[in-house]
């Protein structure tokens, strides 16, 4: 037989409240899941109030009835009772008993929770209803309201969590001595490579001010912290140094604007603090301008920065620094990217090991189609070369070449609540006319990253 269409669904449900109101429909009659579509199909006609009265039927029957919740908290949103909405959804999660009603139950949260404005709370119950969505469609469907969510939402939450160990915790040299005015000079364990493992944390806040027709808003914060924990083999090498003394945290506070459209152009101010072991390192106060153009199915970006570093540890070493940064990000067959950049940096200072200009290329690929077992490829290499005009080692100046490469693969196999681990793998190496700054790098770091 044909499905009753909405008007006789609706006359369904109307004709099972007036026998549930008069005691005409004993509760034999009556099985619980021809309540739970007249409760649905009232709520879809627009009829919360009759859906409520369905829904509560339904709870005197059974007060563990998680569906019966679900219908509950969608009706009383739709009547503006967004507070008592969420407390029905949040029950709803409670008493579910499989992965179909923990979904409408986390459906029902969000939906309540961005009514009332709390647009930070409802992304993560779409996280919760992708994480439990009984299908690929269903997961599709949580991750849309979640971008649209997203979108609506004037703050943005960023948390970055990693553990690296790596092979040069200090920047230290690689070289165990090297000669000066024709003497042989040996590097102090401390000032040549220490192993360990880096433990960063990042979280990162921004609010958007309401749009205007020219432009957008933001305020930002960001805090960030780096601990070292050194390995037995680096504190054999260097008894005096503690993983401490390479600690690294920063603060900052920024002020955007951007404009989008064909041709997008954004501002924004830094002030920033570091530290370093634990001592204060430097303020800074930076500009960036930038614009971006779409050619076709690439679009070219370019920037300039501006930058004035205050050192606390030594005032010499202060710094006034000159970015010029441009590139190309290209769609390419499959939906692979390709980002290529080059970039220009001059940075003026007292101090002869700050004062220098660099030159650099970059390259980024991304690949759109994941590997077997889910894993998402992602390749990027780096090149850099820096100049010192003056050097206390060397009459001609120094001439640093810095070769960078990483291999990323992220886990999605092993997503929750929208995040999945990334494996990166980096390699790094300096060569130098100086050999004090021959350096080498090897790091594995495990993070996350969202996957919608």
């Amino acid at each position: 037989m044909p499905r009753p269409g909405p008007i006789a669904r609706l006359a369904g449900a109307a004709a099972l409240m007036l026998a549930l109101a008069v005691g005409a429909a004993p509760a034999r009659d009556l099985t619980p899941d021809q309540m739970r579509r007249a409760g649905y199909d009232a709520q879809a006609a627009g009829q919360a109030e009759l859906a409520v009265q369905i829904a509560q039927a339904l709870i005197a029957r059974d007060p563990a009835d998680a569906v019966a919740h679900v219908i509950l908290s969608r009706a009383l949103r739709d009547l503006g009772r967004f507070d008592p909405a969420a407390t029905a959804a949040r029950r709803a999660w409670a008493l579910a008993t499989d992965d179909a009603q923990r979904y409408g139950a986390a459906l029902a949260a969000a939906q309540a929770l961005s009514s009332a404005g709390q647009r930070t709370a409802a992304q993560l119950w779409l996280r919760r209803a992708a994480q439990v969505a009984p299908t690929p469609l269903a997961r599709t469907i949580a991750e849309r309201d979640h971008a649209y969510v997203r979108s609506r939402n004037p703050w943005s939450l960023r948390l970055d969590l990693s553990v690296a160990p790596s092979s040069n915790v200090n920047n230290g040299s690689s070289q165990d001595s090297f000669d000066f005015l024709g003497l042989p000079f040996v590097l102090s364990g401390d000032a040549r490579a220490l192993s360990g493992v880096e433990t960063r944390l990042g979280l990162s806040a921004r609010y958007r001010l309401p749009p205007s027709g020219r432009g957008q808003t933001a305020l930002r914060l960001s805090l960030q912290q780096t601990v070292v924990d050194l390995s037995e083999a680096a504190r054999t090498q260097a008894p005096g140094a503690r993983g401490s003394d390479y600690d690294f945290a920063a603060v900052e506070a920024g002020l955007s604007w951007q404009r989008p459209g064909r041709v997008g152009w954004g501002v924004e101010a830094t002030l920033g603090h570091n530290l370093y072991g634990g001592a204060p390192l430097s303020d800074y106060l930076r500009l960036d301008l930038t614009a971006d153009r779409r050619l076709g199915r690439g679009r070219a970006f370019a920037g300039l920065g501006l930058e004035r570093q205050i050192r606390r540890d030594l005032a010499m070493r202060s710094a006034s620094i000159l970015t010029l940064r441009g590139g190309w990000t290209q769609p390419l067959a499959r939906g692979d990217r390709l980002q290529l950049a080059a970039g220009a940096r001059r940075s003026l200072s007292d101090a002869v090991e700050i004062d220098h200009t660099a030159l650099t290329l970059s390259a980024d690929w991304q690949r759109a189609a994941p590997l077997p077992m889910d894993l998402r490829l992602g390749l990027s290499l780096g090149v850099e070369a820096r100049d010192y005009a003056i050097s206390p080692y060397t009459a001609d100046g120094r001439q640093d070449l810095r070769l960078t490469g990483a291999v990323s693969l992220g886990l999605e196999r092993l997503d929750y609540l929208g995040f999945h681990p990334v494996l990166r793998i980096e390699a790094g190496q300096v060569r130098s006319n100086v050999a004090l700054y021959d350096s080498q790098t090897l790091g594995l770091s495990l993070g996350l990253r969202s996957s919608f």
